[in-house]
C-alpha cells in the first residue's frame, strides 16, 4: 500500500468522523446534509467529466456513498436527541430533588 493510498483512506475516515461527530450532531439539522449533497454533486460532475454517465458502477458508487453518509447523518441526529433527553431527565430529577428539600 502506497503513501497516497494511506492518505486517501485516512482523509476518508476523517471525513466520516467529521460527518458523524460534528456535522450530524448539532442543532442545525441542515449542516449534516452538506457532505452527502457534496458527494452527490461531485459524483455527478465526475461522471459527466469522464463521459461515463451510462455506466452503472459510477452511479452505484455515487448513490451508495450518499446513502451511507445520510445514514451517518440520521444516526447523529438520533444520538443528539438521546443526549438531550438524558440531559432533560437529569435536570428534571435535580429540580425535583431541590423542590423536596425546600
Amino acid at each position: 500500500m502506497s503513501t497516497t493510498d494511506v492518505t486517501i483512506y485516512t482523509a476518508g475516515f476523517a471525513l466520516l468522523l467529521v460527518q458523524r461527530l460534528v456535522m450530524s450532531n448539532r442543532s442545525h439539522w441542515w449542516l449534516g446534509a452538506v457532505l452527502p449533497m457534496g458527494w452527490l454533486i461531485a459524483g455527478f460532475v465526475f461522471l459527466v467529466e469522464r463521459g461515463t454517465m451510462d455506466e452503472w458502477r459510477g452511479w452505484a458508487a455515487t448513490i451508495l456513498g450518499a446513502v451511507v453518509l445520510l445514514g451517518i447523518w440520521a444516526e447523529g441526529h438520533e444520538s443528539r436527541k438521546k443526549r438531550l433527553q438524558s440531559e432533560d431527565a437529569r435536570i428534571d430529577a435535580l429540580n425535583a430533588h431541590q423542590a423536596v428539600d425546600h
